[in-house]
C-alpha cells in the first residue's frame, strides 16, 4: 500500500483527491523528517502524471480499469499543482516546480474568467454548459479558487516572477466582496490571502545539497516557526541550469568562499548572507519575531 494513487470506493483513481493526499504526504515528510512519506508521494505523483496527463499537458479526472477519462476539472489542476509545489519544497527537485508551472499555464488558459476574475470549475474545452460555475466556498475540501490563490502566491515566491503575484492579487480581489460577508466560510482563501499580504520570507541556500551544513540550514529553516516561508536550494554551478530558468532571481545568490551560504529575502530585499547554521538561526529568529509583531 502507498505505492500507487489511492482509489475511491468504486475503485477509481481520482486526480483531485490524490493531489490532496500527495500534498499531505510531502508536507508530512518535511515535518516528521520521514523520507518514506516523500517516496510514497513521489511514486503516486509519477503514476498520476504518467496516466492522467495528456501529451498536450492537460489533465484527465479519473483512471479506472486501465482507462483514463473525463476532462479534468479546475479542482484537479489546483490540487495537483499544490502537490507538485509541496514535492518541490520537500526534495528541491526542479522537475516538480517545472511541472507545477506547466499545469498552471494550462489552468489559466482553459479555466480563467477573463472578465470577472477567478477560475471556472469546468474547462472551455469540455461539454458546453448553460452556466459555468466558479467555486469559492471552503467546505471539508477547499475550493479550487482558494487553493489557487495560495498556489499563485507560492509560485511567485519560488520563481521570483511578479506575474504570479499579480495573478494572485486579481484572484483575491475578484472574491473579496463575498468573502467579507462571511469570512469563516473561506478559510483556505484567507490562508492564501495572509501569505499574499505578508510579511513573507524567501530563503535561498546556496551549496551542495549533500553538504551537512546545507542540510543543517534546511532543517533550521523548517524548525523555525515561519508561517509564510519558501525555500530554494541553489546547487553547485554544474547543476543549476534548471533553477536559472525557473527562478532566475537566484542566479546571483551563490556560495561565499565555497561555503554553504543562506540568504533570507523579504520582498525585493535580501539580508546579508550567512555561512553558518548559527548565523541563520539568529537571522530567522529576528525575522520570525518581526512577523509576529507585525501580525
Amino acid at each position: 500500500r502507498g505505492m500507487r494513487p489511492h482509489p475511491g470506493r468504486d475503485g477509481k483513481i481520482l486526480t483531485d483527491w490524490n493531489g490532496l493526499m500527495v500534498a499531505a504526504l510531502a508536507s508530512a515528510s518535511r515535518a516528521f523528517e520521514n523520507p518514506a512519506y516523500y517516496r510514497t508521494a513521489k511514486t503516486a505523483m509519477r503514476c498520476i502524471l504518467d496516466r492522467l496527463r495528456l501529451a498536450d499537458g492537460r489533465l484527465l479526472h479519473r483512471y479506472c480499469d486501465g482507462e483514463a477519462a473525463i476532462t479534468g476539472f479546475a479542482d484537479d489542476y489546483a490540487f495537483i499543482i499544490r502537490a507538485l509545489i509541496e514535492l518541490y519544497e520537500t526534495s528541491f527537485d526542479p522537475a516538480w516546480l517545472e511541472d507545477a508551472l506547466s499545469l498552471n499555464q494550462c489552468l489559466e488558459r482553459h479555466f480563467s474568467d477573463t472578465d470577472k476574475g477567478g477560475f471556472f470549475t469546468t474547462s472551455d474545452e469540455g461539454e458546453v454548459l448553460l452556466v459555468r460555475k466558479k467555486e469559492i466556498y471552503d467546505g471539508a475540501i477547499p475550493s479550487c479558487n482558494s487553493i489557487m490563490l495560495g498556489n499563485l502566491v507560492l509560485l511567485g515566491h519560488l520563481t521570483g516572477d511578479p506575474v504570479h503575484e499579480e495573478a494572485a492579487s486579481r484572484l483575491a480581489d475578484s472574491f473579496s466582496g463575498i468573502v467579507s460577508r462571511s469570512p469563516s466560510s473561506f478559510c483556505a482563501y484567507l490562508s492564501g490571502l495572509d501569505h499574499l499580504l505578508g510579511p513573507a520570507l524567501d530563503v535561498v541556500i546556496a551549496g551542495d545539497e549533500q553538504d551537512p551544513r546545507v542540510t543543517g540550514m534546511i532543517r533550521q529553516t523548517r524548525d523555525t516557526y515561519l508561517p509564510s516561508v519558501t525555500v530554494n536550494i541553489r546547487p553547485s554551478a554544474a547543476d543549476d541550469a534548471a533553477l536559472d530558468t525557473l527562478a532566475p532571481f537566484t542566479r546571483t545568490l551563490v556560495p561565499l568562499e565555497g561555503k554553504a551560504t543562506a540568504y533570507v529575502c523579504s520582498g525585493r530585499t535580501c539580508s546579508v548572507p550567512v555561512t553558518t547554521i548559527e548565523g541563520l538561526r539568529e537571522l530567522l529568529r529576528e525575522k520570525s519575531d518581526g512577523e509576529i509583531k507585525d501580525s
